[in-house]
């Protein structure tokens, strides 16, 4: 077992993605990892994106996430 700090926008993220209250951040962890077969898959994909384009796309995710809970 390893410890991992997290900021408060990272904790609200992996608390969003949980299933249920039981779901352990490891189990979020590998479960979006492993659906996305691996980080490096999207590199570069919104390369040609503008930071106004990336803060809404941002912005739009992390208000979904908190609908969510």
């Amino acid at each position: 077992m390893k410890r991992v700090t997290l900021d408060e926008e990272a904790y609200a993220i992996l608390t969003a993605l949980r299933i249920d209250p039981q779901d352990s951040f490891s189990n979020v962890v590998n479960r979006h990892l492993l659906r996305s077969r691996s980080i490096r898959i999207s590199s570069g994909t919104w390369s040609d994106m503008t930071d106004a384009e990336v803060g809404t796309l941002r912005r739009e995710t992390l208000g979904a996430l908190s609908r969510k809970k």
